[in-house]
């Protein structure tokens, strides 16, 4: 019998319905290049994958909203952190995507660990980032893995992404920023269907439907630009970022999977790309103006 995470495949009947959710986040299709399709071995998800992304992707949205609503009277815990690294603050958000998902047919696979892990290294900060550990959900699609970074919020409610906004009212800030997801054992592990979103402060959603960067089996990794408009109330492309990955299983599979996340401002850019299954190499000019890191906890897939 399969396992998954240790934990036996609960067969289930599944009726998805037409997202209701999907009013922010705008299917675009701009696949028409089957030359660099094919160099990439990559595959568009189908009409209903999107779909089923969609619901998640903007409950993510939705549940990170209303948790930080309800949790606003403890912005400043009593040692001094921020209510976005507390554990009942991510705890809240994924309870809330549960919910809003349920009703769609699609379901978390859940592990004992519920703690969201950020990289170690002194980029990109702690304080103002939350790379998230992946996610695994089961759908009447199959198993798809989400990985998605979040901008962290100062002690004034501003996000973290204004220091880094350039001189011009709208402009691009520095080069491409870049969001991927990389797994710790390959073998047997067919990840050729994926998708990249991000969404603005207020919802928004940008950069759907794009080729990736680099699709291989030891992961998927996508980048593009980001931008900030407004004068006064900002907008910022990439103040999420979402990346899904449908994997097929080709054998038994024993791997981890971490979500990579990059970000450059002023005159960085993004250089290369490469990959390994100990994570991806991203290669950065102006280096000290980015934020290069992965989730330090992954999502053990036992199949």
């Amino acid at each position: 019998m399969k396992k998954l995470l240790g934990t036996l495949v609960i067969i289930l009947s599944f009726s998805l319905t037409t997202s209701t959710l999907a009013s922010t986040l705008e299917v675009t299709d701009n696949l028409k290049d089957t030359k660099r399709q094919d160099e990439y071995k990559y595959t568009p998800p189908t009409k209903e994958q999107k779909e089923i992304e969609l619901i998640v992707i903007e409950a993510d949205m939705e549940a990170r909203d209303e948790a930080y609503i309800e949790l606003a009277s403890m912005y400043r815990t009593l040692n001094g952190g921020y209510l976005e690294d507390t554990v009942e603050f991510k705890d809240t958000i994924q309870a809330k995507i549960d919910e809003k998902i349920e009703k769609y047919g699609i379901k978390r696979v859940s592990e004992n660990e519920s703690d969201l892990g950020i990289s170690p290294m002194a980029s990109p900060p702690v304080s103002e980032i939350a790379i998230n550990k992946p996610v695994i959900y089961q759908s009447s699609q199959g198993y798809f893995i989400q990985g998605s970074a979040t901008w962290k919020k100062d002690s004034w409610g501003e996000p973290y992404w204004l220091k880094h906004r350039p001189t011009f009212a709208a402009a691009a800030v520095g080069g491409d920023d870049g969001l991927g997801i990389y797994f710790s054992n390959s073998t047997n592990i067919d990840i050729s269907t994926s998708s990249f979103y991000t969404a603005d402060n207020y919802n928004k959603g940008y950069n759907s439907n794009l080729y990736p960067e680099k699709s291989q089996p030891q992961g998927v990794y996508y980048k593009a630009q980001d931008y900030i408009y407004g004068t006064i109330a900002y907008e910022y492309t990439w103040d999420k970022a979402y990346i899904t990955v449908w994997p097929q299983f080709l054998g038994r599979v024993n791997t981890q999977a971490r979500t990579h996340w990059t970000h450059t401002w002023s005159t960085a850019k993004i250089t290369g790309v490469g990959i390994t299954n100990s994570g991806f190499n991203v290669g950065i000019s102006g280096i000290s103006n980015s934020y290069d890191g992965a989730s330090i906890q992954g999502v053990n897939i036992i199949y």
